[in-house]
Protein backbone atom coordinates (compact mmCIF):
# COMPACT_ATOMS: atom_id res chain seq x y z
CA UNK A 1 0.00 0.00 0.00
CA UNK A 2 1.29 3.69 -0.94
CA UNK A 3 1.29 6.65 1.29
CA UNK A 4 -1.21 8.43 -1.19
CA UNK A 5 -3.50 5.72 -0.79
CA UNK A 6 -3.31 6.15 2.98
CA UNK A 7 -3.83 10.25 2.35
CA UNK A 8 -7.11 11.81 4.10
CA UNK A 9 -9.82 12.64 1.75
CA UNK A 10 -9.84 15.99 0.69
CA UNK A 11 -13.17 18.10 2.41
CA UNK A 12 -15.80 19.54 -0.06
CA UNK A 13 -15.38 23.08 -1.16
CA UNK A 14 -18.64 24.04 -2.22
CA UNK A 15 -20.52 23.10 0.96
CA UNK A 16 -22.87 20.55 -1.29
CA UNK A 17 -22.51 17.94 0.92
CA UNK A 18 -24.13 17.53 4.39
CA UNK A 19 -21.21 18.52 7.30
CA UNK A 20 -22.10 14.56 9.04
CA UNK A 21 -20.34 13.28 5.33
CA UNK A 22 -17.51 14.79 5.63
CA UNK A 23 -17.07 13.94 9.07
CA UNK A 24 -17.55 10.16 8.14
CA UNK A 25 -15.36 10.52 5.26
CA UNK A 26 -12.44 12.01 7.08
CA UNK A 27 -12.87 9.50 9.71
CA UNK A 28 -13.05 6.56 7.75
CA UNK A 29 -9.32 8.23 6.31
CA UNK A 30 -8.18 8.27 9.46
CA UNK A 31 -9.83 5.01 10.24
CA UNK A 32 -7.72 3.51 7.03
CA UNK A 33 -4.69 5.21 8.05
CA UNK A 34 -4.78 3.84 11.75
CA UNK A 35 -5.02 0.17 10.76
CA UNK A 36 -2.64 0.51 8.65
CA UNK A 37 -0.21 1.49 11.13
CA UNK A 38 -1.25 -0.98 13.80
CA UNK A 39 -0.84 -3.31 11.28
CA UNK A 40 2.75 -2.67 10.89
CA UNK A 41 3.82 -2.34 14.38
CA UNK A 42 1.92 -5.34 15.17
CA UNK A 43 4.35 -7.15 12.53
CA UNK A 44 7.40 -5.69 13.76
CA UNK A 45 6.30 -6.91 17.39
CA UNK A 46 5.95 -9.82 16.37
CA UNK A 47 9.57 -10.28 14.83
CA UNK A 48 10.96 -8.42 17.64
CA UNK A 49 11.88 -5.56 15.53
CA UNK A 50 10.49 -2.87 17.88
CA UNK A 51 13.09 -1.03 19.89
CA UNK A 52 12.78 -2.10 23.80
CA UNK A 53 11.57 1.16 24.99
CA UNK A 54 8.44 0.21 23.04
CA UNK A 55 7.68 -3.30 24.28
CA UNK A 56 7.77 -2.29 28.03
CA UNK A 57 4.63 0.67 27.23
CA UNK A 58 1.44 -0.14 28.86
CA UNK A 59 -0.10 -1.91 26.77
CA UNK A 60 2.41 -3.71 24.34
CA UNK A 61 2.34 -1.24 21.02
CA UNK A 62 0.66 -3.29 18.28
CA UNK A 63 -0.94 -6.00 20.48
CA UNK A 64 -4.13 -7.12 20.39
CA UNK A 65 -5.25 -5.69 23.55
CA UNK A 66 -4.13 -2.40 22.05
CA UNK A 67 -6.29 -3.48 19.04
CA UNK A 68 -9.44 -4.02 21.04
CA UNK A 69 -8.95 -0.58 22.63
CA UNK A 70 -9.27 1.37 18.82
CA UNK A 71 -12.04 -0.92 18.70
CA UNK A 72 -13.49 0.62 20.99
CA UNK A 73 -13.25 4.01 20.67
CA UNK A 74 -14.11 3.51 16.95
CA UNK A 75 -17.29 2.08 18.21
CA UNK A 76 -18.13 4.71 20.52
CA UNK A 77 -17.37 7.35 17.98
CA UNK A 78 -19.57 5.70 16.16
CA UNK A 79 -22.79 5.92 18.38
CA UNK A 80 -21.60 9.58 19.41
CA UNK A 81 -21.77 10.66 15.13
CA UNK A 82 -25.46 8.42 14.97
CA UNK A 83 -26.66 10.35 18.07
CA UNK A 84 -25.51 13.83 15.93
CA UNK A 85 -27.84 12.94 13.01
CA UNK A 86 -30.68 10.69 14.86
CA UNK A 87 -33.25 10.93 11.56
CA UNK A 88 -29.78 8.89 9.66
CA UNK A 89 -29.81 5.22 9.80
CA UNK A 90 -28.35 2.25 7.58
CA UNK A 91 -30.09 -0.33 5.41
CA UNK A 92 -29.37 -3.25 3.68
CA UNK A 93 -31.45 -2.64 0.08
CA UNK A 94 -31.91 -4.47 -2.95
CA UNK A 95 -33.57 -2.03 -5.77
CA UNK A 96 -35.60 -5.12 -6.57
CA UNK A 97 -36.68 -6.60 -3.52
CA UNK A 98 -36.68 -3.14 -1.20
CA UNK A 99 -35.12 -3.54 2.35
CA UNK A 100 -33.60 -6.66 3.41
CA UNK A 101 -32.46 -5.71 6.81
CA UNK A 102 -32.52 -1.88 8.35
CA UNK A 103 -32.44 0.09 11.69
CA UNK A 104 -28.60 -0.25 11.72
CA UNK A 105 -27.20 2.91 13.76
CA UNK A 106 -23.61 2.41 12.25
CA UNK A 107 -22.53 2.01 8.38
CA UNK A 108 -20.19 -0.91 10.14
CA UNK A 109 -22.92 -3.01 11.50
CA UNK A 110 -24.85 -2.80 8.30
CA UNK A 111 -21.56 -3.78 6.46
CA UNK A 112 -21.69 -6.95 8.34
CA UNK A 113 -25.45 -7.57 7.98
CA UNK A 114 -25.30 -6.94 3.79
CA UNK A 115 -21.62 -9.53 3.56
CA UNK A 116 -24.48 -11.78 5.53
CA UNK A 117 -27.02 -11.18 2.90
CA UNK A 118 -24.84 -11.25 -0.21
CA UNK A 119 -24.64 -15.18 -0.66
CA UNK A 120 -28.61 -15.48 -1.41
CA UNK A 121 -29.02 -11.61 -3.00
CA UNK A 122 -25.52 -10.53 -4.40
CA UNK A 123 -26.53 -7.31 -5.40
CA UNK A 124 -27.73 -6.04 -1.51
CA UNK A 125 -25.71 -2.84 -0.75
CA UNK A 126 -25.64 -0.79 2.31
CA UNK A 127 -27.65 2.89 1.74
CA UNK A 128 -28.06 5.71 4.65
CA UNK A 129 -31.63 6.64 5.17
CA UNK A 130 -32.83 9.85 5.38
CA UNK A 131 -36.10 10.03 6.63
CA UNK A 132 -38.01 13.33 6.09
CA UNK A 133 -41.36 12.80 7.03
CA UNK A 134 -43.27 10.16 8.32
CA UNK A 135 -44.10 7.68 5.69
CA UNK A 136 -41.35 9.26 3.35
CA UNK A 137 -37.54 9.13 2.99
CA UNK A 138 -34.62 9.31 0.56
CA UNK A 139 -31.93 6.82 -0.18
CA UNK A 140 -29.26 8.02 -2.53
CA UNK A 141 -31.06 11.33 -3.65
CA UNK A 142 -34.19 9.59 -4.79
CA UNK A 143 -37.17 10.07 -2.30
CA UNK A 144 -39.87 6.58 -1.55
CA UNK A 145 -43.39 6.72 0.40
CA UNK A 146 -44.90 4.41 2.25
Amino acid sequence: MSIKALALPEPPSDNTSAPIDTVESLLAGERRIALSLWTILHEMRLHKQLPDWVMKMDGPVGSHAQWDILDNIRRKTDVALSGLQPEYEYLVWDEKRNTLAGGFPSIREANKAADNLRSEYPTARVVRLHRLDEGQFTISRRTYHV
